[in-house]
């Protein structure tokens, strides 16, 4: 059976956009993880000064970390490459051919004639708006500039805004003007979302929703992502001084989205799948990526109101994902992009190549993640996050030309790793490079005092404390490729603070910490292993975190004992290099894994014994139109 996982201006403004928290102040039990009871206490770090607040933790702005040489920043500046290159005129072209206006220097990206580009336009200028908040470069500033300047001008010369046929793009457009003013500094960009708004509150389609169940296929797609937005718009118009009931109306604008129809079911303990939504594309089961991002709606409501059951709920929720719907990589969503019961999850597995819509899926989840940490410093929370880092993000081929790696194809009878050639600018090709920069956010976590480690990955992080303290930290290391992650501290003097260090639910054996070559004691704490002490500058940390080879499975014992599973090292989820139909006859669920397989080479290889001609190797070094078997199925006993 799957191995279930344990489950301060500028801070005021990354708590407010990026950071949420949990309520009330509690006690957490023996797992680390709390009681899920209505109005039960969450998990807490004692010495955190904010625990009396709902935020619990921080997020680093995006520019805070910076990444060193490594598996990351590979993947990060090969998509950045070919995102950079994208021009204001590009963006802007199928907006203003629209209006028929002049197209500049853009260049139709092969948007014009279709909906795709209208899913991109707007995530693609968060992105220009995040990206200038990575470099802080004034050429990306203008770029910034160029595109508000042109979506300004687009609204003049057609009276509304551009092709704004669902929610599902309003809330996209709103976003990324909220973006240019929060992370840019633009003022006429608030000036603008606020346009937006009122252009909403006053048009029935976004006044007066269907808000039918499900729907991911009318002209009100997804409107239960709206919210998300709504929230976060309403407390910045707080921030900024606006009128209580402007302020109010804002609010209740946002409540208006409020998806209880669906979160009640889990925040009931009721089975989903006596659920079936009213319209929409395919609609047997719920769409995953929507439906997992409808609960960062339900956070978003959270941090504006305090209201315990929009945590609650999103907490039962992610439990629920965690214990039916992850598979080996973090992915989710087969076929259709659906959520399913078990049966037929392993029905699809076989069937299907459409696993897991990998970027859109990604980008939600992490998003998800982020915010239940910040609200409980629970560091299970991160886990997902880091299977998902590992296996779909770095595991993903770059975009080429708009079209992206939109499916991850995990099935049983073998998986092709490649970008959709038939659907330039889908949705994922937007969300891309919003996923890789959401990382740098996701890296390193802090309270006022202390700074936490959440995924290991070849980066710096610098913050100053509220005492004043400037502290650095750095690590190296060839992880996951090796157990140990080496980091390096630095202070302007000696100073007494907390470093945490997520312990990930795969370990093999207990974690190990030295400290300047020797060994240190360390704490466990809500999944923190923590390490207090008076630092010095020049300290080095080496983390051993062991690893072990295991199996990642999912079972149905009311489905004639039908089992598909997979073979992880740590984080890392390893695929057969071929097609292999009948795999589960040489690497059997019935076994000790360590005993089938055995490393050979560098780089997490390892090879059937008694079957060299059968090698294992992490998914990740695929590339494009490699064929592997990363899935394998079973008839149990």
């Amino acid at each position: 059976m799957k191995k279930k996982r344990l489950s301060a201006t500028a801070a005021i403004l990354c708590a407010m956009l990026f950071c949420f928290s949990c309520g009330t102040a509690g006690q957490s039990d023996s797992s680390g993880r709390t009681s899920s009871e209505p109005g039960g206490n969450h998990a807490v770090l004692a010495d955190n000064p904010l625990r009396e607040d709902r935020v619990k933790l921080l997020q680093f702005d995006y520019g805070d970390v910076t990444l060193t040489d490594g598996l990351f920043k590979d993947v990060f500046d090969g998509c950045m490459d070919y995102y950079d290159s994208l021009s204001a005129d590009d963006i802007l072209y199928c907006w203003r051919e629209a209006v028929q206006m002049d197209t500049g220097d853009g260049r139709d990206l092969g948007w014009v004639g279709t909906n795709n580009g209208e899913c991109c336009i707007a995530q693609l200028i968060s992105a220009k708006a995040r990206r200038y908040a990575v470099t802080k470069s004034e050429e990306d500033l203008q770029l910034v500039k160029d595109i508000l300047q042109g979506f300004e001008e687009i609204v003049d010369v057609s009276g509304t805004y551009p092709r704004m046929w669902s929610q599902y793009f309003y809330e996209k457009t709103l976003r990324a003007l909220m973006d240019i003013y929060t992370l840019c500094g633009l003022e006429d960009a608030y000036g603008m979302a606020k346009e937006l708004l009122s252009y909403g509150m006053n048009n029935s389609t976004y006044s007066s929703p269907k808000k039918q169940l499900g729907n991911n296929g009318s002209d009100e797609c997804e409107w239960y992502t709206m919210g998300e937005s709504l929230y976060l718009f309403a407390r910045l118009a707080q921030e900024k001084g606006e009128s209580a009931s402007l302020v109010r109306r804002y609010r209740d604008f946002a409540e208006l989205y409020d998806y209880t129809e669906f979160w009640d079911i889990f925040y009931n303990g009721e089975n989903v799948f006596d659920y079936h939504p009213e319209t929409g594309n395919f609609s047997d089961y719920f769409h995953a990526y929507s439906h997992v991002n409808s609960f960062n709606s339900a956070l978003a409501a959270y941090e504006y109101t305090g209201r315990e059951y929009y945590l609650e709920t999103a907490r039962r929720f992610w439990d629920w994902m965690e214990q039916t719907q992850r598979l080996a990589t973090g992915g989710y969503g087969l076929q259709y992009e659906w959520l399913l019961p078990a049966e037929e999850i392993v029905d699809y597995m076989q069937t299907t190549h459409n696993t897991s819509e990998t970027q859109c899926t990604s980008y939600a989840a992490v998003n998800l993640d982020n915010r239940l940490m910040c609200y409980t410093a629970d560091a299970s929370y991160g886990q997902w996050t880091e299977d998902i880092f590992y296996n779909m993000t770095i595991g993903s081929l770059e975009t080429k030309d708009g079209k992206a790696d939109y499916y991850s194809d995990y099935n049983t009878r073998g998986g092709t790793k490649h970008v959709r050639d038939d659907w330039a600018w889908a949705c994922c090709a937007g969300t891309r490079p919003l996923v890789v920069m959401e990382y740098l956010k996701s890296i390193y976590f802090h309270d006022t005092e202390n700074l936490y480690v959440n995924l290991y990955t070849n980066s710096e992080v610098s913050f100053e404390s509220g005492g004043g303290r400037k502290i650095t930290l750095s690590q190296q290391s060839e992880f996951p490729e090796s157990d140990t992650v080496e980091f390096t501290v630095g202070v302007d003097a000696p100073a007494a603070f907390t470093l945490r260090f997520r312990a990930p639910d795969w370990l093999a054996a207990d974690a190990s910490v030295q400290i300047n070559g020797k060994a240190a004691e360390y704490t466990l704490e809500s999944g923190w292993i923590s390490v207090n002490r008076t630092w010095e500058d020049g300290d080095e940390i080496s983390l051993i975190l062991p690893m072990e080879l295991r199996f990642v499975s999912t079972v149905c014992e009311e489905y004639d004992n039908y089992a598909v599973y997979a073979v992880n090292y740590g984080p890392v989820t390893l695929a057969c290099e071929g097609a292999h139909a009948d795999l589960n006859r040489y690497v059997s669920l019935s076994e000790d894994v360590s005993a089938q397989l055995k490393p050979v080479g560098e780089g997490l290889t390892f090879e059937v014994v008694g079957n060299s001609s059968l090698r294992f190797k992490p998914y990740y070094r695929y590339g494009d139109g490699d064929v592997y078997t990363l899935y394998m199925c079973t008839l149990g006993a």
